[in-house]
Parts: C-alpha cells; sequence; structure tokens
C-alpha cells in the first residue's frame, strides 16, 4: 500500500528502545484542519462520525463530513469494520459498494436516510443440554461413516521418522 501522505522529517522521534515512537510522529495537515461548515450536523452525520473515529482511531472532531474514509486512513478492512458498525447502529442494509459510492459521511448519512430498515438477525446462544442437533455438514459425514468403505475417507494415513542427530 502507498501512503496517502508524506512528511518530511530531519529525524523520526524514537523512544527508549530505540524504536520510532508513533505516538510522537506530527499529524498531517488534513488530518488538522476542520472547518466549521464541516463538522456533524445532524444526529446521523455525528454517530457515523464516532464509528470512523472509533474505526480510524482518530478524534471525531478532525473528521469533516466531506473528508473521504479512503483518504484519511480506511482501506478494506476497515471498510468492512465499518460495513458491519454502520449495519448494527442503525439497522439498514450496507456493504463494500456502498462505501465505495459513499466514502464521505455526509454521503452516507444520505444513503441512510434513503435507505429501508431491515431486520438483522442475531445468533443468540442456546442454554447447556444433554445433546444438540447435528448440522448438515455432520450429518453428511455420519452417513458416509456408516459405509464400510468410507470408514478412512477423512484420515490421512501417514509415518515419518524423524531422527534425531
Amino acid at each position: 500500500m502507498i501512503p496517502n501522505h508524506f512528511i518530511l522529517l530531519d529525524k523520526f522521534p524514537l523512544n527508549s528502545n530505540g524504536k520510532i515512537d508513533k505516538k510522537n510522529l506530527p499529524l498531517t495537515q488534513s488530518y488538522l484542519h476542520v472547518n466549521t461548515n464541516q463538522i456533524p450536523l445532524t444526529f446521523t452525520q455525528y454517530k457515523i462520525s464516532q464509528i470512523w473515529s472509533k474505526i480510524l482511531k482518530l478524534p471525531y472532531q478532525s473528521i469533516n463530513i466531506h473528508q473521504s474514509f479512503f483518504s484519511i486512513g480506511g482501506n478494506s478492512v476497515k471498510a468492512i469494520q465499518l460495513i458491519s458498525q454502520l449495519s448494527a447502529e442503525f439497522g439498514k442494509f450496507f456493504n463494500l459498494k456502498h462505501i465505495f459510492e459513499n466514502p464521505t459521511i455526509a454521503l452516507q448519512s444520505d444513503f441512510l436516510s434513503n435507505q429501508n430498515s431491515i431486520l438483522i438477525h442475531r445468533i443468540q446462544p442456546i442454554g447447556n443440554q444433554d445433546y444438540y442437533e447435528l448440522s448438515p455438514m455432520q450429518k453428511r459425514l455420519w452417513v458416509l461413516h456408516q459405509f464400510e468403505e468410507a470408514k478412512t475417507a477423512y484420515n490421512i494415513l501417514e509415518l515419518k521418522i524423524l531422527k534425531y542427530l
């Protein structure tokens, strides 16, 4: 991956172990510059900025509603996290295509306001039982195991002799 910003430094800040001290690296101007008309204006925009802040590990005040998610540190892995949290928070369908088409808080807010709510099914834990129903794959393995020729179908038999030198 290629960084979005480069900052020329005379020398890197080092910690006591001689490694680069990431906390003392300077921020780029794009992170620091916030115009008052670019802060979240609606509750939805505010909630989205909170989610972005958590995922990107940036103060939410430094994120303006017209910055692209990808220009301030977002990537495909963080976009998946964003989809998960937006869907859970707003109860609306959101996928990776929507993130690329609506990369700013303002666009995501508009998109979410035009979406219908969906029912999100969460997997609920079940209580302790003496036995549990088998999954379809487990049932298949059991049936195959009943045939004599399939008794070792899922076993790999191999012997390796290791000599100690």
